[in-house]
């Protein structure tokens, strides 16, 4: 297999194309970046697959990972310095018509922070191996080896409610 994190980004901002594909940037990820043009999503960016398959083999974030994602964080708060941002999964797998991995992947809310940026990606990346998690891929016969897990960063919008559509 190649290795792709060699040349690869592993930061991808939601309005680039390389966004729309799912096997970088997770369901989650990628169907946001499809709606972005047309809706109003509101900006962020992906740490890809790659990235997590990057720290895992290197055993944490590296210099090079650490700095793509401090510059995703930086252009994503430019014009609000302050701004809150949220951190998710978007696990390849999850989201499906197999599975949602509702609450078994960590979010994190209210990032405002690099250090605070980097703590909530390893969060996220732990929870792909949680003992819920797992638990949920075994139940449903999904595997629970050589996975990855995308992390999407986006900035938090101020409202009054919120909820979840599904089509």
């Amino acid at each position: 297999m190649t290795d792709r994190s060699a040349s690869a980004p592993f930061v991808i901002a939601l309005n680039d194309p390389a966004a729309a594909d799912p096997t970088r940037v997770g369901p989650k990820a990628s169907a946001l970046a499809r709606l972005a043009p047309h809706h109003s999503v509101p900006p962020g960016f992906c740490v890809t697959a790659d990235a997590y398959r990057h720290a895992r083999d290197a055993g944490g974030l590296d210099e090079r990972l650490a700095q793509e994602i401090g510059a995703a964080f930086a252009g994503l708060r430019a014009n609000e310095a302050d701004a809150p941002v949220a951190v998710r999964s978007s696990a390849l797998d999850e989201d499906g018509l197999d599975a949602s991995f509702a609450g078994r992947h960590e979010t994190v809310l209210g990032v405002r922070t690099g250090t605070g940026l980097l703590d909530a990606i390893v969060r996220c990346w732990a929870s792909l191996d949680s003992d819920d998690a797992l638990a949920y891929r075994r139940e449903r016969g999904l595997p629970t080896t050589g996975l990855a897990l995308p992390v999407l960063a986006q900035r938090l919008v101020p409202a009054d409610v919120a909820g979840v559509a599904f089509s």
